[in-house]
């Protein structure tokens, strides 16, 4: 085996990558507590996180490569380490394939144009959504004996590219998902007796491939068990045997 593959697929190289992933990660979780989602994405899109997770992904390879199991008992060797390449597949997937803006609407207007969020003096993008969205009715609950809104809401219509409506409603904690794409309800707007909702747009196809990635890391880690609880009840068998053999 070619000496950089070996140096690529250490266990030291793997758990000092663990620890740096796990490092960035809660840095970018704090981040989005303190100063909101804007200043995690700047870390979660990084390009030095995309390296660091791309060099994981290589060691993961390379160990797959110098460790392939020459037995049964070390199926659960491939299946997690298949995981977390599924992972970070999604994790890439997300990252050139994600989609994030807004769409704001005066009640009675409707519109399938989303206006993408962009930083770093990036001129103004659109993206348009396989469906269009009509505002039918924005409400706001207030706690009570105060005019401080406790809740707020947007009943809305959406017509898709058949020409049928279905109405739906998108409220805080609670998103509308349709065709891959997920409508949040972000904040609104009050001007002039007109009421108008802001939805946080969202399509993110990586997210499902990464989901399966955590399913097939949990079974992974099962059938190792399994496989583990086998393995030591046939040594110990072999060593009964070994052991009457000789008296």
């Amino acid at each position: 085996m070619p000496p950089f593959v070996r140096a690529l697929a250490s266990l030291k190289l793997t758990t000092a990558l663990l620890i740096l992933l796990a490092v960035v990660l809660s840095w970018g979780t704090i981040l989005e507590s303190l100063q909101g989602t804007e200043a995690a994405r700047a870390v979660y899109y990084a390009p030095w996180f995309v390296a660091l997770q791309v060099v994981f992904a290589l060691n993961v390879l390379a160990a797959l490569w110098e460790r392939w199991p020459r037995n049964r008992y070390r199926i659960g060797f491939v299946i997690t380490h298949a995981s977390l390449l599924v992972i970070l597949a999604g994790a890439l997937l997300t990252y050139t394939r994600s989609v994030n803006g807004y769409l704001a609407l005066w009640e009675g207007e409707h519109s399938s144009q989303v206006d993408l969020d962009t930083a770093g003096g990036k001129p103004e993008a659109h993206a348009t959504l396989p469906f269009s969205v009509r505002l039918d009715d924005f409400q706001m609950d207030f706690y009570p004996g105060t005019r401080m809104p406790s809740a707020y809401r947007s009943r809305i219509t959406v017509t898709g590219v058949d020409g049928r409506e279905q109405p739906a409603l998108v409220e805080m904690n609670r998103p509308y998902s349709r065709d891959g794409w997920q409508l949040f309800q972000s904040s609104y707007r009050q001007q002039g007796g007109r009421e108008m909702t802001v939805l946080s747009v969202a399509r993110d196809p990586g997210q499902n491939v990464a989901f399966w990635g955590y399913y097939l890391l949990v079974f992974g880690m099962l059938v190792v068990l399994v496989t583990r609880i086998a393995q030591f009840r046939e040594t110990a068998r072999a060593r009964d045997a070994q052991g009457a053999s000789g008296l």
